[in-house]
């Protein structure tokens, strides 16, 4: 699940049990990994990006394992994997 708050944008993702989630995604000059952390007991991982206006893929790696987030606003099919995208508009 993906959350804006202006240029902040909070990942959030569903998996309670995995050991170790990572956000990756083309948020720089290349594709960036990003720890996520969850709380003691919690069932969601989370990270917080301040990204500029822009469209960035992105998907989280559990326990070694690519998965999309699929109520990202949109997929993006490329030929070595599917990504999910977040939109981060221009004046916000």
């Amino acid at each position: 699940m993906v959350r804006m708050n202006g240029n902040r944008i909070d990942f959030h993702f569903f998996r309670p049990e995995a050991r170790q989630v990572s956000l990756v995604g083309d948020f720089g000059a290349g594709e960036m990994v990003v720890p996520m952390t969850r709380p003691e007991g919690g069932s969601y991982w989370r990270a917080s990006l301040d990204l500029p206006p822009g469209h960035y893929r992105f998907c989280y790696r559990a326990d070694g394992e690519r998965c999309c987030d699929d109520s990202a606003f949109a997929r993006d099919d490329g030929p070595c994997s599917t990504r999910s995208l977040v939109s981060v508009p221009a004046g916000t």
